[in-house]
């Protein structure tokens, strides 16, 4: 280890995250037009590979979380077509159907529908160029559907699902809507006058039938299948296209095929119940409380937002050579576990010392796949007992130290376990259902 350098005092407050300098969430993706033209060509490619191959098979669970690596798929012999399985959870799909463009926000919240039926829409959702539809009006049919609103981003976002799907949105047994979010909801029929949808649009202006199904600003496209269960969610346009042609090609028998209901959700489980791993070297900090962050500036904002996931705390310095050494490590693990884990490298030095000495060693921010804070006064480190560079402490979501330890000993065997174990214990902190897998909600908004 380095020694340690010099710092000032700080001060704490309450034991999470301060927002006020906030750990920011991941941006939103860049939309609009553009998009649809970058991926014309490659469309055609992967509509044709689809064809050739399956969906990978949901891989058994393991202690180490996904990491989001798609799942091997073996192709079709030649002159022979594969069916398109669409059984799996979004997670598990080819990603070729998907959307590369829907945030990890939104494919947790949506993925939850998928294999169970469709919340009905409730009373409050008013239908453009369509009367309200029925307790089954999605019996029978395959719907497929997008969250929008009035903006030109928004709209041409839906023509170009509309475009590819071409015939099909015609079908009699094909239902596409466009589901308006509250965003412009009060001028959505002035809109409508104006520039007709060509497709039947449900007005959600209270937002309670997005809240139910997960969705927030960002399209998500979501197909149903003929029984009315959700089958597919996060779709790409050109993947929503495959997707309605295999679910055309399914049975549906009227009398027998029912809609799948979700079962009840059991009890929550009591957090306090849920044990954390113990470690043999675990470090004396284990078991309390972490201080809370205090930040003067960040010089790389972290992935995403902090709220209930495993944070890593990372005192290190530029100048210290172990330190640097362990950057790709770090790295690594931010990568790895980016569903679930936020890394943050701190930094006790000076804002104009710590870009000196990243200059003098060549540091550069996209050097680094996590976020990087400068907190000059060392309340963190001093609260912590950092005596050494470099030091790494993980904070679980109820914000208590679980492992301390040197950067390079936070391996899976280490890390997976926390993570597995915070996960149970947000599960059984929250309710169960989309809005329980995202921060932003209608309901929220509204308030």
């Amino acid at each position: 280890m380095c020694g340690s350098g010099p710092g000032l005092a700080y001060t704490f407050g309450m034991p999470t995250i301060d927002l006020s300098a906030p750990v920011a969430p991941v941006a939103p993706s860049v939309r609009g037009i553009g998009r649809g033209i970058g991926r014309g060509t490659i469309a055609v490619i992967l509509a044709a590979a689809l064809l050739q191959s399956a969906l990978a098979s949901a891989q058994s669970p393991t202690n180490k979380p996904a990491t989001n690596k798609p799942a091997a798929s073996k192709p079709a012999k030649t002159g022979q077509k594969a069916a398109v399985d669409l059984s799996a959870s979004c997670k598990d799909l080819d990603p070729a159907l998907l959307d590369p463009e829907v945030d990890a926000a939104d494919r947790t919240a949506t993925d939850w529908l998928v294999g169970f039926r469709l919340p009905e829409p409730p009373s409050t959702v008013s239908w453009l160029d369509a009367p309200a539809p029925g307790p089954d009006a999605f019996r029978g049919k395959v719907a497929i559907f997008m969250n929008t609103g009035s903006g030109g981003t928004s709209r041409r976002e839906f023509e170009t699902l509309q475009k590819s799907l071409g015939d099909l949105a015609a079908s009699p047994e094909v239902l596409l809507f466009a589901l308006h979010t509250p965003d412009g909801a009060k001028q959505a029929a002035r809109s409508a006058q104006r520039k007709p949808w060509g497709a039947p649009v449900a007005v959600d202006g209270d937002g309670a039938w997005c809240d139910s199904l997960g969705l927030f600003k960002d399209p998500v496209v979501i197909a149903v299948d003929k029984r009315g269960d959700v089958r597919a969610v996060g779709l790409s346009v050109e993947g929503a296209a495959t997707a309605v042609k295999a679910l055309l090609a399914e049975p549906f028998d009227p009398a027998s095929d029912k809609p799948t209901e979700r079962p009840a959700a059991p009890p929550p489980a009591d957090a306090s119940t849920i044990s954390y791993p113990d470690h043999a070297t675990a470090g004396p900090m284990v078991g309390t409380e972490a201080p809370q962050m205090a930040v003067e500036r960040w010089a790389k904002d972290p992935v995403a937002d902090a709220a209930g996931k495993v944070v890593v705390l990372d005192f290190w310095e530029p100048w210290c050579s172990p330190c640097r050494a362990a950057i790709p490590h770090m790295n690594e693990m931010q990568r790895a576990y980016m569903d679930d884990v936020v890394c943050v490298g701190v930094s006790g030095m000076t804002n104009s010392d710590f870009e000196q000495d990243c200059n003098k060693y060549k540091l550069k921010v996209r050097d680094f796949a996590y976020g990087l804070a400068i907190s000059p006064g060392k309340s963190m480190h001093s609260a912590l007992g950092v005596t050494g560079y470099p030091t790494v402490f993980v904070v679980s979501g109820d914000w208590k130290v679980r492992w301390q330890g040197h950067p390079t000993a936070l391996t899976d065997a280490v890390l997976g376990p926390i993570v597995q174990a915070n996960r149970k214990q947000q599960a059984a902190l929250h309710p169960a259902g989309p809005a329980a897998h995202r921060k932003d909600t209608w309901a929220s908004k509204r308030k």
